[in-house]
C-alpha cells in the first residue's frame, strides 16, 4: 500500500514538473532594484529557468546565499536605463548573446514619481514617470517581442 502511495506520489511530482518546468527558457526581468522583481528571478530561476535582472538605478537587488534557489537559474545582473531606446536595445542583444532566447519578459521597473503631493509634482517628476512606467515598457517589451515574433513564441508580463 505505501508503495502505491510513493508511486503516486512521485508521478505527481513528475507531472507537476513537465507542466511548470522552464528548463531551457531565459527570463529577463527589468526593474531588478526592487524586492518584487527579485521574487519574480527566485521563482522563475526555481522552476529551472535563467534569469537575466536589470535595473536602472545602481546595482539591481543581489539574492541573499541563504535565499537562492537550489536550480540550474543562472543569474545575471546588468544596468539598464529603460527609457533610452540604444541602451535597451544593447543590454536585449547581450542577454540574447549570452542565453540565445529571451522567453520570458517580465516588465517589473517603474517609478511612483516624486513623493510629493500632484499638486506640488514638478513636469521633471512628471517626465520621469511618463519615460520609465510608459517609454520604458514600451521600449523593452519592442526589443524583446522582436526576437519572440521571429521565433512565433514567448511571454511578456
Amino acid at each position: 500500500m505505501l508503495g502505491e502511495i510513493q508511486k503516486e506520489k512521485n508521478m505527481s511530482v513528475q507531472l507537476l514538473e513537465k507542466l511548470f518546468s522552464l528548463k531551457g527558457k531565459t527570463a529577463l526581468i527589468s526593474g531588478g532594484y526592487k524586492e518584487s522583481a527579485v521574487c519574480f528571478a527566485d521563482t522563475y530561476a526555481e522552476a529551472g529557468a535563467d534569469v537575466a535582472i536589470v535595473a536602472r538605478i545602481g546595482k539591481p537587488v543581489k539574492r541573499q546565499p541563504e535565499k537562492s534557489p537550489q536550480s540550474s537559474g543562472l543569474e545575471q545582473s546588468e544596468s539598464m536605463d529603460v527609457h533610452k531606446t540604444e541602451i535597451v536595445n544593447r543590454v536585449v542583444q547581450e542577454i540574447m548573446d549570452e542565453f540565445g532566447n529571451i522567453n520570458i519578459l517580465v516588465n517589473s521597473a517603474g517609478v511612483s514619481g516624486s513623493e510629493k503631493p500632484v499638486l506640488q509634482m514638478s513636469d521633471e517628476d512628471m517626465d520621469d514617470v511618463m519615460n520609465v512606467d510608459f517609454r520604458g515598457i514600451f521600449l523593452v517589451s519592442r526589443a524583446v517581442a522582436k526576437r519572440m515574433a521571429e521565433r512565433k513564441s514567448g511571454k511578456i508580463i
